[in-house]
């Protein structure tokens, strides 16, 4: 029995050992591979990096004329308000021109009858 014991404690011990680390070899073509897809990766990462700042510069570019564009419609608005203003001026002037008139007239026609 001593016999069997020692054998099977020797079958535990050497499925008890770690297994040994395979290392795969690595050829030139995996290596190429793999530095193909890096620059694949960082190109398409600069091309993200580019479009993005593409992107807020012409946001910037919209945002300044937008505002330009306020600014007009406010200058235009203030103009427009200015006419009025000085279109009733004038509509008030032509009508004290037209009483005028007609005083002038009244008292042309009291002076001739």
């Amino acid at each position: 029995m001593k016999h069997s014991s020692n054998s099977s404690t020797k079958e535990n011990n050497e499925t008890a050992k770690p297994k040994e680390i395979v290392k795969y070899k690595t050829g030139i073509l995996t290596k190429i591979k793999t530095g193909c897809w890096l620059i694949f990766v960082a190109a398409v990462i600069a091309g993200g990096l580019y479009l993005y700042k593409f992107y807020q510069t012409v946001r910037a570019q919209i945002s300044v004329e937008i505002s330009e564009g306020r600014e007009s419609l406010q200058k235009a608005q203030d103009a427009a308000a200015s006419a009025d203003e000085h279109l009733k001026e004038m509509d008030s002037a032509i009508e004290q021109g037209k009483d005028f008139f007609n005083d002038a007239k009244d008292l042309r026609n009291e002076l001739f009858d």
